[in-house]
C-alpha cells in the first residue's frame, strides 16, 4: 500500500518533534549531576571541612578528568557507539547520585577523609561527563540548527530544573535536617536521569533520527530496512566507507575559530562563576541560605534565554566575537565591585544580579551559535568529529576557567582583606 506524500509529511514532522524533544531531553540529563552538584553547595559546605570551598575547588576537580578524556575521545577512535557510550554514563551517572549525599554525610566526622572521598567522586562525575558530552555533541552535529539549539537550551534547562527543585525542597522541608533534604534532591535527580535512559532507547528507534546518523557509524547494517521513507541512497553509504582519518591538528586547523573562541568564552565564564559571586558579603545579608541559589537561578534563566536567542541573531562570526569579546569586561567590573565595602544597598545588589544575568545570556548565545557555526567548517562526514573538537575545547575553557578562579579568588581576598 503506498503511503501519500501527506502521510509521510506528517510522519516527518512527529519523528522531527519526538527527535527534537530528546535531545532537549538530553541535553538536560548531560549537565543535570553537574548542577545538582552544583545547587547543593551548602549541603557540601556544611559536612566538609570548613577550610574547604565547594563552589571553589568542585568546579576544578569536576573539568580535570574531563578534559583529559575529551582529549583521548577526540583523539582516538570512538572506544563504542554514541548509544552504547551515552547509556552506560546515564546508568553509573544515576547510581552516583545517590551515593554522593550519603557518603558525604556518613563521613562528616572523619573530615580528610571525606574530602578525598567526595574528590573522587566528582572526579568520576567530570569523567562521565566527558564521555556524555562528546557523545552528545558528536552526535548532533548530523543534524540541523535547530537540533544543536535544542540540545544547548536543554543544557541550561539544567540549571533552571535543579534550582527550582533545590527552592521547592528548602521550602517545603525546611524543618527536615540537611541530609535529608540533600537526598530527597539527589533522588529526584536521578529519576531525571533514569528519564533519558529510556529516551536514548527510544529515540535509536525514529526513522529520522537513523535517517541522520547514516554517516555517523552508529548504525552497523544501515541498509537492512530499504523501505525506511527516510532512508538516505546507497552512494551515501558508500561513502562512509571512504572516510579518511583527519589527525587531531588538522581537525584543530579547520575548526582553529571556532575552538579560540569556545574556549574563550567558557574561560570567562567559570572564572568567575560561581565563586565570584558568591563571594559579596552584601548579597549573602541580603538573601540568607538563598544566595547560592538565586545566584545559580538568575544565571541559568538567562543562560536559556540566551541560547534560545541564538536563532534570532546573525550566525557569523561577527556576532560571536562580539559576544565572546564583550563578556571579559566582567573580569574588570566584578572585582572593582567587590572593592566596594559594606555596600549594603538594593542598587548596588541590583548590579551584582545584572552582572550574573549578563554573564548567563551572553554564555547561552555565544555556545549556541559556536556549535552551530563549527560544523559547517568541515564537509559532513566530519560533522560528528567537529562536534567532538568544539566539546574538548569547550572543557579547556572551562578548566582553565576554573585554574584562574583560584586567582580571581586571591584577588578577590585581597581587595577584602
Amino acid at each position: 500500500m503506498e503511503i501519500s506524500k501527506n502521510d509521510e509529511d506528517k510522519k516527518l514532522n512527529k519523528d522531527k518533534f519526538f527527535v527534537k524533544i530528546s535531545f532537549l531531553i538530553f541535553g538536560i540529563g548531560d549537565l543535570l549531576p553537574w548542577n545538582a552538584i552544583l545547587s547543593q553547595l551548602d549541603f557540601f559546605s556544611l559536612y566538609l571541612k570548613k577550610s574547604f570551598r565547594p563552589s571553589l575547588y568542585f568546579p576544578f576537580l569536576n573539568f580535570f578528568l574531563n578534559i583529559l578524556f575529551q582529549f583521548y575521545l577526540l583523539y582516538k577512535p570512538k572506544i563504542a557507539t554514541y548509544k552504547i557510550q551515552l547509556l552506560i554514563c546515564f546508568i553509573v551517572v544515576a547510581i552516583s547520585l545517590i551515593i554522593l549525599p550519603i557518603s558525604v554525610y556518613l563521613l562528616s566526622d572523619f573530615e580528610i577523609l571525606n574530602i578525598i572521598i567526595t574528590a573522587i567522586m566528582i572526579l568520576i562525575q567530570g569523567l562521565l561527563n566527558a564521555i556524555c558530552q562528546s557523545a552528545l555533541f558528536g552526535l548532533v552535529s548530523f543534524f540541523p540548527l535547530e537540533m544543536i539549539i535544542s540540545l544547548s537550551a536543554g543544557q541550561a534547562y539544567a540549571g533552571i530544573l535543579t534550582n527550582i527543585i533545590a527552592l521547592i525542597i528548602k521550602f517545603f522541608f525546611d524543618k527536615v535536617s540537611h541530609q535529608i533534604e540533600a537526598l530527597i534532591y539527589f533522588s529526584i535527580s536521578t529519576i531525571f536521569i533514569i528519564i533519558c535512559f529510556i529516551f536514548i532507547i527510544l529515540v535509536y528507534k525514529n526513522d529520522y533520527f537513523k535517517s541522520q546518523l547514516t554517516l555517523s557509524g552508529e548504525f552497523n547494517n544501515p541498509t537492512q530496512n530499504n523501505d525506511n521513507i527516510y532512508e538516505k541512497t546507497k552512494e551515501e553509504l558508500l561513502n562512509n566507507k571512504n572516510i579518511n582519518e583527519t589527525s587531531f591538528m588538522d581537525l584543530t586547523k579547520l575548526l582553529l575559530s571556532a575552538n579560540i573562541l569556545i574556549t574563550i568564552l567558557c574561560t570567562t565564564t567559570m572564572t568567575l562563576y560561581p565563586n565570584s559571586f558568591t563571594l559579596f558579603d552584601s548579597l549573602s545579608n541580603l538573601l540568607k541560605s538563598y544566595q547560592i541559589i538565586t545566584i545559580l537561578l538568575i544565571y541559568n534563566i538567562f543562560d536559556t534565554i540566551g541560547r534560545y536567542s541564538a536563532n534570532c541573531l546573525p550566525q557569523n562570526k561577527l556576532s560571536i566575537y562580539i559576544i565572546t569579546l564583550s563578556r571579559l569586561s566582567l573580569i574588570i567590573i566584578i572585582p572593582i565591585l567587590h572593592n566596594f565595602k559594606n555596600n549594603e544597598s538594593i542598587i548596588f545588589n541590583i548590579i551584582i544580579l545584572i552582572c550574573v544575568a549578563f554573564l548567563g545570556i551572553t554564555n547561552g548565545i555565544g555556545s549556541s551559535l559556536i556549535f552551530a557555526f563549527a560544523p559547517t567548517l568541515v564537509s559532513d562526514e566530519l560533522k560528528g568529529k567537529a562536534g567532538n573538537s568544539i566539546s574538548f575545547y569547550l572543557i579547556i575553557g572551562i578548566f582553565l576557567g576554573t585554574c584562574f578562579s583560584f586567582l580571581m579568588n586571591f584577588i578577590i581576598s585581597k581587595i577584602k582583606g
